[in-house]
């Protein structure tokens, strides 16, 4: 897997887009929830802009919002809407792992990645087996990164004490 970026195109299509109804289910899901706010600014955001998931970044679209869009990887497996959403967050990991954001005021992007990497881990059994491969395959790519491996041991960490609780 010498571009991840590009096996990650190939296993999740940009097209189509969520539609209409998917977007409206995740909606009332987490209108009433004030503490999910930050979901339903991100679901209204990219919906009405038409953002396919790659189109999606951390810069541009995810950082700008005014709520902690870092809980967003907690939700990407929960709808179907959503979930159209998820290899957002492994692109913006992927880009984290290869350095991208090192020089630039990029907010919280480390909590966000930790977030993803946890939640990969966490609900593997809700992943496809291509899924699970592709993220079989980012750890062999990036297990001698600095940053992953910090990235990956508090995912791990996090979710041992979840499990405990």
């Amino acid at each position: 897997m010498n571009d991840p970026v590009a096996r990650l195109k190939a296993l999740f299509p940009e097209y189509p887009l969520p539609d209409a109804e998917s977007y409206r289910v995740c909606i009332r899901l987490f209108a009433y929830r004030v503490y999910e706010s930050p979901i339903v600014e991100f679901c209204e955001y990219v919906h009405a802009r038409r953002l396919s998931w790659f189109e999606c970044s951390w810069e541009a679209d995810i950082l700008p919002l005014e709520e902690d869009t870092t809980i967003l990887p907690y939700h990407v497996l929960i709808t179907p809407f959503l979930r159209y959403y998820m290899p957002t967050c492994l692109h913006v990991a992927i880009r984290y792992f290869q350095g991208e954001y090192a020089r630039k005021d990029v907010g919280n992007v480390k909590l966000f990645v930790e977030r993803t990497l946890f939640i990969m881990a966490a609900f593997e059994m809700l992943l496809s087996d291509e899924e699970r491969q592709f993220m079989a395959d980012v750890d062999a790519l990036f297990a001698e990164n600095e940053l992953y491996k910090e990235a990956r041991k508090v995912a791990v960490a996090f979710r041992a004490w979840k499990c405990e609780g």
